[in-house]
């Protein structure tokens, strides 16, 4: 390999140069400036040009720009002592391979020029191998592949030689019979995107894709990348070798560390466990952003390997009773926000010190805000968009702080539309009749007591319910009681007969015959977990 060294400093020059000799590298040449090595560039054809980013007469990045104008482009690396993100971003939008600073190790500059060679080498390969509308083709199918691997993912698919059949169709190549998902996310990317342009945010996640693909690529593993819901997705084909596993850990830590130092930020990465199947790549995908949401308790900027986790994650996560939802319900309807808002942070917190598993629990709560405006006769989805947007702006948030700073944005906007409707604005006193009920259901209560309570008649009241909540009173009062018996026998702590006492239904036969007649089984099948 032909090496440039551009640096103004003599003493510098003199030390890499004896350097790149240690290692085996005896084409070299030097310049004391820009304008040297520019002529260097043009006489002595080098493949690889270190240099320093101030010079006299023309610095580096002036160099580059230059170089690219001559017959030929050597890779450039960057060499300053100048730790800017300034610098560093403008390199990489300048097509830099590497911004290495000073004083460089001897392991850096040797791993730089390792990953230097193996560029050089695929690149001479594709040069004699492809033409230019082959380069075309390659952009194409490269965007093809990425959204290939996206919709498996998706999916869960299960014919094996389906998959292995459109991976041919695909040219890609996966010789071994191993296969991890790792997951590269930006931690707190709602604050570092606030002033930042698409193209600034686009450029953070190239520069992460293209540093996982080439580092984890220098292991001899396959690997391809993919965009997940709020991280870059790869996966990885790999043989079995318990020292390329940790050989994957350490160059897995190295670019967190990097991304750190160069980028200004911090990444979550998450690590699945390895398959023996391509239909069980998406448990490997699950796995990894199960592991990365790990950050919500421990923080980000961490790896975090689903195996070595598997025994301190909760599978069962935390799920919101029927108790709570008409809670959350009667809040919304009541137009009391700050009470809303503390039930849900209240509900997350105790999530917080009993599961790990919060994508669940954003599921689930995503699903709940949904129905409830639904039930309120609003469709949220002008304002909050779909059911799998709220689930994944969730998952995008790093900490259980930022969670619930999103929640409480969320719930803003639901409120600032509950009272551009009149008819909910103006149902407060519906919302006392069902206040009433949750508080009483398991008393001897009425129509007419609950009509008293508020000062309403009875036939009135009557209508305003089924004409609010498309149910009448017995309706609901019965599948309110049926619903807190479910959660009673689930419990495990009480019999069927103190089960119809404890939900208000004093005959026990007519509590089995209508417990049967909704869910379908009996009340005893249904605590044996059968129903």
């Amino acid at each position: 390999m032909r090496i440039l060294i551009a640096e103004d400093e003599k003493l510098t020059r003199e030390s890499m140069e004896r350097e790149l000799r240690s290692f085996g590298y005896e084409i070299i040449e030097k310049a004391a400036d820009g304008v040297e090595a520019l002529a260097a560039i043009e006489s002595f054809r080098p493949d690889v040009v270190l240099a320093d980013i101030r010079m006299p007469r023309m610095d580096g990045l002036r160099l580059l720009q230059e170089a690219r104008k001559a017959s030929t482009s050597p890779i450039f690396v960057i060499v300053s002592s100048y730790d800017s993100f300034d610098y560093a971003k403008t390199a990489l939008e300048e097509g830099v391979f590497a911004y290495l600073l000073k004083p460089v190790g001897k392991s850096d500059l040797r791993s730089c020029l390792t990953r230097v060679e193996s560029r050089i080498h695929r690149e001479a390969e594709e040069t004699n191998r492809l033409t230019a509308v082959d380069h075309k083709a390659k952009k194409y199918m490269q965007l093809a592949k990425k959204q290939m691997l996206q919709q498996w993912f998706e999916e869960e698919k299960t014919d094996e030689s389906e998959l292995r059949a459109q991976f041919k169709a695909m040219d890609i190549v996966l010789p071994y019979d191993r296969f991890v998902v790792l997951t590269v996310s930006i931690d707190e990317f709602e604050k570092i995107a606030i002033g930042k342009s698409a193209a600034d945010l686009q450029l953070y996640k190239y520069c992460i894709e293209n540093m996982t693909l080439e580092m984890i690529a220098e292991l001899g593993v396959e690997i391809l990348s993919f965009e997940g819901e709020h991280e870059q997705g790869f996966l990885v084909n790999m043989p079995f070798d318990p020292l390329l596993e940790e050989k994957m850990a350490q160059t897995l830590e190295k670019i967190i560390e990097m991304v750190s130092q160069y980028l200004k930020f911090t990444v979550t990465v998450g690590v699945g466990e390895a398959v023996g199947s391509l239909t069980h790549i998406h448990k490997s995908y699950g796995q990894a952003k199960q592991a990365a949401m790990t950050r919500m308790k421990q923080g980000g900027n961490r790896m975090y390997v689903y195996r070595n986790m598997e025994s301190k994650i909760t599978v069962a996560a935390i799920v919101m009773d029927f108790e709570t939802e008409q809670k959350l319900l009667f809040s919304m309807e009541k137009c009391e926000k700050e009470n809303a808002k503390d039930i849900l942070s209240g509900f997350y917190r105790q999530a917080n010190d009993q599961s790990e598993n919060f994508m669940k629990l954003n599921f689930n709560v995503a699903v709940t805000l949904m129905k409830l405006m639904n039930r309120l006769g609003m469709n949220p989805e002008p304002f909050l968009g779909s059911e799998l947007k709220v689930y994944r702006k969730l998952n995008g948030c790093t900490n259980l702080e930022q969670l619930l700073l999103t929640l409480d944005g969320m719930l803003d906007v639901c409120f600032e539309e509950i009272r551009k409707n009149d008819k909910i604005w103006n149902n407060s006193v519906m919302a006392k009749a069902m206040d009433y009920i949750i508080h009483h259901y398991n008393e001897d209560i009425s129509l007419q007591s609950i009509a008293d309570h508020i000062s309403m008649s009875p036939a009135y009241l009557s209508k305003q319910f089924k004409k609010t909540y498309n149910q009448n009173f017995i309706e609901f009062l019965i599948q309110y009681r049926i619903d807190k018996a479910r959660e009673l026998l689930k419990s495990g702590n009480y019999t069927a007969n103190e089960v119809s006492s404890l939900v208000g239904i004093k005959d026990e036969k007519h509590f089995f015959r209508t417990f049967k007649k909704i869910t379908g089984v009996t009340p005893g099948t249904y605590k044996r977990g059968k129903g």
